[in-house]
């Protein structure tokens, strides 16, 4: 009879492991697939994956990965408002807001503010 070698026995526990990291590996494959893979961490369904190299340097440890939509109450009105992820992105990365800055006020009490503040101006710019 020919000598053949012989494997060394394999327990479940190890055989449960491997199955485990083979599964892991088919799941951030189709993350990957469907754009939800980001560095190597999954982002929630429905999110907006950040361009980190787009977002301004604040010295922090961690950058915002991804955008989702985040719900506040504006501090001068107490509206309920929505902030979306498509907003969120232009703060971040086109208009360089800081990385831990969030939505505080709505549209309309952001636009009101603006509009005090353009008038407090030219009443304190001295006439020509």
């Amino acid at each position: 009879m020919p000598d053949k070698k012989r494997l060394p026995p394999t327990s479940n526990k190890r055989k449960r492991a491997e199955l485990k990291v083979k599964r892991e590996i088919r799941r951030k494959k189709k993350l990957a697939r469907e754009g939800r893979l980001v560095r190597g961490r999954e982002i929630p369904v429905g999110s907006i994956a950040a361009d980190i190299s787009q977002q301004a340097p604040n010295n922090s440890i961690s950058a915002r990965l991804y955008y989702v939509d985040k719900p506040f109450r504006c501090a001068d009105c107490g509206a309920e408002e929505v902030w979306t992820a498509s907003q969120q992105k232009w703060y971040y990365e086109v208009a360089k807001g800081p990385i831990y800055g969030e939505a505080k006020r709505c549209r309309a009490c952001r636009a009101k503010r603006r509009r005090e503040r353009e008038g407090q101006r030219r009443k304190s710019q001295p006439k020509k």
